[in-house]
C-alpha cells in the first residue's frame, strides 16, 4: 500500500510539473550527443533486452519519447507519434522509453494505445541520465547521434522530422 502511495505521489508531482513551462533537461540539450539507454524491450519479442543505440544503428533520425503509462499528457502525444512512425516508415526511428513505470503498467498502456514502435522499459536510470524531471519529454536525434530538437509536442514533432529526414 505504501509503495502505491509513493508511486501515486511521484506521478502527481510529474504531472503537475508538466503543466508548468517545460524546462529542457541537461541531457536533452540541442547539440549534445545522445546518451544510450539500456532496458527491457517491452513490445519486441525478439529483443527482450535492448538499447537506444540498437534502434539508432541504421543512421536514421530518431524520435525519442520519454513517457509513463500514468501520464495524461504522455498518452495524449502517443497517437501522433504512432501516426508519424507509420507515415515516415523507413525514414525515421521512433522509440519510446517508459520511465517511472511498472512493466505490467507499460505493457497495458502499449496495448490500450496501440503502440507498434519499440518501447524500452527503464524505470529510473534513463530519467536520471538525461536529467528528466517532467514528462513527456520528446527529443529528435539525428543519424549521427546529436540531439537536434527537444521539448517537442504536437505538430512541432513532424516539423522537426521534416528538417532532418533525407
Amino acid at each position: 500500500m505504501m509503495k502505491r502511495l509513493l508511486w501515486f505521489l511521484a506521478a502527481l508531482t510529474l504531472c503537475l510539473t508538466t503543466a508548468t513551462a517545460q524546462r529542457i533537461p541537461p541531457g536533452c540539450e540541442v547539440g549534445k550527443k545522445y546518451i544510450d539507454v539500456i532496458g527491457s524491450c517491452v513490445n519486441q519479442d525478439d529483443q527482450p533486452v535492448t538499447s537506444l543505440s540498437a534502434f539508432m544503428a541504421n543512421g536514421k533520425p530518431t524520435v525519442v519519447d520519454f513517457w509513463a503509462s500514468w501520464c495524461g499528457p504522455c498518452r495524449h502525444e502517443i497517437p501522433g507519434l504512432e501516426a508519424l512512425w507509420k507515415k515516415y516508415a523507413g525514414k525515421i526511428n521512433v522509440v519510446g522509453i517508459a520511465i517511472g513505470d511498472l512493466m505490467q503498467d507499460t505493457e497495458k498502456a502499449i496495448e490500450e494505445l496501440g503502440i507498434t514502435y519499440p518501447v524500452i522499459s527503464n524505470r529510473q536510470e534513463a530519467a536520471e541520465r538525461y536529467g528528466i524531471q517532467s514528462i513527456p519529454q520528446i527529443i529528435l536525434i539525428d543519424g549521427k547521434g546529436i540531439i537536434r530538437a527537444n521539448g517537442l509536442r504536437g505538430e512541432a514533432i513532424e516539423d522537426a522530422i521534416k528538417i532532418h529526414i533525407q
